[in-house]
């Protein structure tokens, strides 16, 4: 049997097993509409709305997966009327970049705020139970008006990189200086580059840290590198999906997963760029019984590690697939979940290492202000 082969039959009997270990309904939260996880602290960042406004907060998992006692605590950034939390991304520097969009006028300069996390030292002195996992929060201004749709991060010489997809393209950023040029990173006095896109960027993706991915509204997906002068200012056309982009995965160095609708999910090899505009790009794996016709929100996430991936479906149903064979995976718990969503869709899904378990997976997802745990 081939490693391809083994690794799917694995990732059959693994997502074949999994169910809901344990749920928390946030109070004070209409639906969450972006969230993260950190595994040092075991804290879940939560972008959520309620009654018109946003915000975000942070419940704390107990390390053992028997102990089912979550701490909530309180908003990390100020309430805002008529916005929308887009994007949470903790880097792997443990700096979570969170996004907004819609913002009313006087909450207009403030979109992103870079929240830095407690160091393991000071956890270890203090306890997890009797603090934030936030160190400090420092938002950024944006000259221009702007809604900013997603975030994603990498590491480069000991500094965390993030880009954000906005309607007018994709705006790379480091922890250290307010705009970042890979060619120096050791200058503090580069402006933001916008790397201009045809339409608005909705999904993006580090290929490597100086190269990412940009999925956008209209099916084109551009590569921007951090290292071209020549491309600072523009992006360049890399793949077409047949369909708006609503989300990039990097399986590998050369393989990446992108899900968009109406209902196309696919594998790609970079490695074989388009050759028009118009035509979709061939794929490697096509993920067939794909529901995914219209909505942006939609919870998705790849784990290579499991081989799995999990796509949230317009039924609320989610979808397990093997990533490599494109298997579906069926799981009768996870077909049973819009009982458990009622109103609500999937809107976010997370792998991440079950509590306790050392290197055993887990699922979050959210569903109107509800949190779940899936595991085995």
């Amino acid at each position: 049997m081939s490693t391809t082969a083994r690794l799917a039959v694995r990732s059959l009997l693994y997502g074949s097993n999994l169910e809901v270990r344990w749920q928390r309904r946030l109070s004070g939260v209409e639906e969450i509409t972006a969230l993260d996880y950190d595994q040092v602290t075991g804290a879940i960042l939560a972008g959520y709305k309620f009654a018109g406004r946003c915000s975000v907060k942070t419940c704390i998992l107990p390390k053992d997966r028997d102990d089912l006692n979550v701490q909530e605590l309180g908003h990390l950034l100020p309430m805002s009327v008529g916005a929308e939390i887009s994007s949470i991304t903790i880097s792997p520097g443990r700096t979570a970049l969170c996004t907004a969009y819609g913002a009313d006028d006087h909450w207009l300069q403030n979109r992103l705020w870079f929240n830095k996390l407690v160091s393991p030292e000071e956890i270890a002195i203090r306890g997890p139970q009797h603090m934030s996992p936030i160190a400090n929060t420092n938002p950024i201004p944006i000259d221009y008006p702007m809604d900013i749709w997603t975030s994603a991060s990498a590491s480069y010489l000991g500094h965390d990189i993030f880009a954000v997809g906005t309607n007018r393209g994709v705006i790379p950023y480091s922890t250290s200086y307010p705009a970042l040029d890979l060619n120096n990173p050791d200058s503090p006095t580069w402006k933001i580059n916008v790397g201009r896109t045809a339409s608005d960027v909705l999904a993006l993706e580090f290929t490597s840290p100086q190269t990412i991915l940009a999925g956008q509204r209209s099916g084109g997906i551009d590569m921007i590198d951090l290292r071209s002068k020549e491309q600072i200012g523009h992006a360049k056309f890399y793949l077409r999906h047949p369909g708006c982009v609503t989300h990039i995965r990097k399986v590998d160095d050369w393989h990446v997963v992108v899900n968009g609708f109406p209902s196309s999910l696919r594998m790609y090899d970079l490695r074989y760029p388009a050759k028009s505009y118009i035509e979709p790009t061939p794929a490697i794996v096509e993920y067939h019984d794909h529901d995914h016709t219209y909505r942006i929100h939609l919870g998705f996430d790849v784990d290579v590690e499991s081989g799995l991936m999990a796509v949230g479906r317009n039924d609320k149903k989610i979808q397990l697939y093997t990533i490599n064979t494109g298997e579906k995976v069926n799981n009768s718990v996870l077909s049973s979940m819009p009982s458990l969503f009622q109103d609500y869709f999937p809107r976010c899904i997370r792998f991440c290492y079950a509590r306790g378990e050392g290197n055993l997976r887990s699922m979050l997802v959210s569903a109107g202000a509800t949190i779940y745990e899936v595991a085995s």
